[in-house]
Protein backbone atom coordinates (compact mmCIF):
# COMPACT_ATOMS: atom_id res chain seq x y z
CA UNK A 1 0.00 0.00 0.00
CA UNK A 2 1.21 3.33 -0.83
CA UNK A 3 1.68 6.00 1.58
CA UNK A 4 -0.25 9.12 1.15
CA UNK A 5 1.45 12.04 1.65
CA UNK A 6 0.35 14.94 3.71
CA UNK A 7 -1.47 12.68 6.27
CA UNK A 8 1.41 12.47 8.74
CA UNK A 9 1.50 16.31 8.81
CA UNK A 10 -2.29 16.13 9.17
CA UNK A 11 -1.82 13.96 12.50
CA UNK A 12 0.34 16.42 13.60
CA UNK A 13 -1.39 19.31 15.29
CA UNK A 14 0.08 22.72 15.96
CA UNK A 15 1.38 22.96 19.51
CA UNK A 16 -0.63 25.60 21.06
CA UNK A 17 -0.05 27.53 24.37
CA UNK A 18 -3.24 29.10 25.96
CA UNK A 19 -1.30 30.94 27.67
CA UNK A 20 -1.70 34.72 26.80
CA UNK A 21 0.98 36.41 25.57
CA UNK A 22 2.91 39.09 28.01
CA UNK A 23 1.65 42.40 26.54
CA UNK A 24 4.95 44.44 25.38
CA UNK A 25 4.79 48.43 26.15
CA UNK A 26 5.10 48.81 22.07
CA UNK A 27 2.16 46.41 21.08
CA UNK A 28 -0.32 47.65 18.03
CA UNK A 29 -3.41 48.49 19.42
CA UNK A 30 -6.27 45.88 18.98
CA UNK A 31 -7.25 45.83 15.43
CA UNK A 32 -10.94 46.54 16.61
CA UNK A 33 -9.86 49.52 18.90
CA UNK A 34 -7.90 50.91 15.17
CA UNK A 35 -11.46 50.16 13.13
CA UNK A 36 -13.57 52.78 15.21
CA UNK A 37 -10.50 55.22 15.04
CA UNK A 38 -10.68 55.34 11.74
CA UNK A 39 -14.24 55.58 11.39
CA UNK A 40 -14.25 58.66 13.62
CA UNK A 41 -11.39 60.32 12.15
CA UNK A 42 -13.52 59.80 8.11
CA UNK A 43 -17.16 61.00 10.06
CA UNK A 44 -14.57 63.96 11.62
CA UNK A 45 -13.35 64.59 8.35
CA UNK A 46 -16.79 64.29 6.36
CA UNK A 47 -18.38 66.68 8.96
CA UNK A 48 -15.89 69.23 8.36
CA UNK A 49 -16.27 69.47 4.85
CA UNK A 50 -20.18 69.46 5.02
CA UNK A 51 -19.36 72.02 7.45
CA UNK A 52 -17.53 74.32 5.05
CA UNK A 53 -19.69 73.92 2.34
CA UNK A 54 -22.11 75.00 4.32
CA UNK A 55 -20.40 77.92 5.37
CA UNK A 56 -19.41 78.84 1.69
CA UNK A 57 -23.19 78.00 1.34
CA UNK A 58 -24.18 80.67 2.99
CA UNK A 59 -21.33 83.23 3.12
CA UNK A 60 -22.25 82.95 -0.99
CA UNK A 61 -25.99 83.56 -0.18
CA UNK A 62 -25.45 86.68 1.98
CA UNK A 63 -22.96 88.21 -0.49
CA UNK A 64 -25.38 87.27 -3.03
CA UNK A 65 -28.31 89.23 -1.50
CA UNK A 66 -26.33 92.36 -0.54
CA UNK A 67 -25.11 92.37 -3.72
CA UNK A 68 -29.02 92.52 -5.44
CA UNK A 69 -29.69 94.73 -2.89
CA UNK A 70 -26.99 97.10 -3.30
CA UNK A 71 -27.90 97.28 -7.03
CA UNK A 72 -31.17 98.15 -6.78
CA UNK A 73 -30.79 101.22 -3.94
CA UNK A 74 -31.53 104.20 -6.78
CA UNK A 75 -31.04 106.36 -3.35
CA UNK A 76 -27.24 106.95 -4.76
CA UNK A 77 -27.90 108.66 -8.11
CA UNK A 78 -26.73 112.05 -8.15
CA UNK A 79 -24.16 111.39 -5.01
CA UNK A 80 -20.95 112.27 -6.62
CA UNK A 81 -20.62 109.19 -8.74
CA UNK A 82 -21.91 108.55 -12.30
CA UNK A 83 -24.50 106.06 -12.56
CA UNK A 84 -25.96 103.89 -15.20
CA UNK A 85 -29.61 103.19 -14.19
CA UNK A 86 -31.08 100.14 -16.12
CA UNK A 87 -35.43 99.95 -16.42
CA UNK A 88 -35.53 96.72 -16.02
CA UNK A 89 -38.28 93.81 -16.25
CA UNK A 90 -37.22 90.39 -14.71
CA UNK A 91 -39.82 88.74 -17.06
CA UNK A 92 -38.18 89.79 -20.43
CA UNK A 93 -35.74 88.06 -22.19
CA UNK A 94 -34.77 91.30 -23.98
CA UNK A 95 -33.78 93.03 -20.52
CA UNK A 96 -31.94 90.04 -19.25
CA UNK A 97 -30.01 90.03 -22.42
CA UNK A 98 -29.27 94.18 -22.11
CA UNK A 99 -28.31 93.32 -18.89
CA UNK A 100 -25.59 90.90 -19.73
CA UNK A 101 -24.37 92.99 -22.21
CA UNK A 102 -24.18 96.11 -20.09
CA UNK A 103 -22.24 93.82 -17.36
CA UNK A 104 -20.19 93.15 -19.68
CA UNK A 105 -19.78 95.87 -21.24
CA UNK A 106 -18.65 97.67 -18.14
CA UNK A 107 -15.51 95.66 -16.97
CA UNK A 108 -13.33 97.99 -17.95
CA UNK A 109 -14.79 100.29 -15.97
CA UNK A 110 -14.02 101.39 -12.41
CA UNK A 111 -16.82 100.25 -9.92
CA UNK A 112 -16.19 103.32 -7.48
CA UNK A 113 -16.03 106.02 -10.53
CA UNK A 114 -19.31 104.64 -12.33
CA UNK A 115 -22.42 102.36 -10.74
CA UNK A 116 -24.89 100.24 -12.11
CA UNK A 117 -27.81 100.23 -11.01
CA UNK A 118 -30.90 98.22 -11.50
CA UNK A 119 -34.46 99.98 -11.86
CA UNK A 120 -36.82 96.95 -11.11
CA UNK A 121 -40.37 97.67 -12.99
CA UNK A 122 -42.32 95.23 -11.20
CA UNK A 123 -41.60 96.63 -7.35
CA UNK A 124 -42.77 100.06 -6.76
CA UNK A 125 -39.84 102.08 -6.27
CA UNK A 126 -38.63 100.86 -9.85
CA UNK A 127 -42.05 101.94 -11.39
CA UNK A 128 -41.86 105.05 -10.17
CA UNK A 129 -38.24 105.59 -11.20
CA UNK A 130 -39.29 104.43 -15.00
CA UNK A 131 -42.56 106.80 -14.75
CA UNK A 132 -40.29 109.32 -13.12
CA UNK A 133 -38.22 109.74 -16.26
CA UNK A 134 -40.61 108.49 -18.62
CA UNK A 135 -38.53 105.60 -19.75
CA UNK A 136 -39.71 102.22 -20.28
CA UNK A 137 -38.17 98.76 -20.10
CA UNK A 138 -34.83 97.82 -22.34
CA UNK A 139 -34.18 101.35 -21.67
CA UNK A 140 -30.44 102.57 -20.02
CA UNK A 141 -30.00 105.94 -18.33
CA UNK A 142 -26.94 107.31 -18.15
CA UNK A 143 -26.43 109.65 -14.80
CA UNK A 144 -23.43 112.38 -14.44
CA UNK A 145 -22.42 112.29 -10.58
CA UNK A 146 -24.53 115.42 -9.95
CA UNK A 147 -27.24 113.04 -10.93
CA UNK A 148 -28.38 114.89 -14.18
CA UNK A 149 -29.65 112.59 -17.02
CA UNK A 150 -26.99 112.48 -19.74
CA UNK A 151 -28.30 110.24 -22.53
CA UNK A 152 -31.03 107.62 -22.71
CA UNK A 153 -30.44 104.26 -24.64
CA UNK A 154 -32.99 102.62 -25.93
CA UNK A 155 -33.35 98.67 -27.01
CA UNK A 156 -31.15 96.00 -26.48
CA UNK A 157 -27.18 96.85 -27.81
CA UNK A 158 -24.24 94.91 -28.21
CA UNK A 159 -21.06 95.32 -25.61
CA UNK A 160 -18.94 96.77 -27.59
CA UNK A 161 -21.50 99.71 -28.77
CA UNK A 162 -22.74 100.22 -24.78
CA UNK A 163 -18.72 100.11 -23.94
CA UNK A 164 -17.94 102.97 -26.37
CA UNK A 165 -20.98 105.23 -25.05
CA UNK A 166 -20.04 104.51 -21.75
CA UNK A 167 -16.57 105.62 -22.81
CA UNK A 168 -17.79 108.99 -24.46
CA UNK A 169 -19.94 110.04 -22.09
CA UNK A 170 -17.62 108.61 -19.16
CA UNK A 171 -13.94 108.69 -20.10
CA UNK A 172 -12.87 109.18 -16.50
CA UNK A 173 -14.19 105.90 -15.34
CA UNK A 174 -12.32 103.79 -17.68
CA UNK A 175 -9.78 101.63 -16.17
CA UNK A 176 -6.47 102.68 -16.06
CA UNK A 177 -7.35 106.33 -16.44
CA UNK A 178 -6.36 108.73 -13.12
Amino acid sequence: MKKQRGAKRARRAPKRNNAAPAPTPHAPAPRVERRERRRALLRLRDYSVIGAAAAFGVWWLVDDVQAYRQERDLSEIGAGVASIVQVHDPNCSLCAALQRETRAALRGFDDERLRFRIADITTPEGAAFAQRHRAGHVTLLLFDREGAMIQILSGSRPRAALAREFARHFPEARRGAR
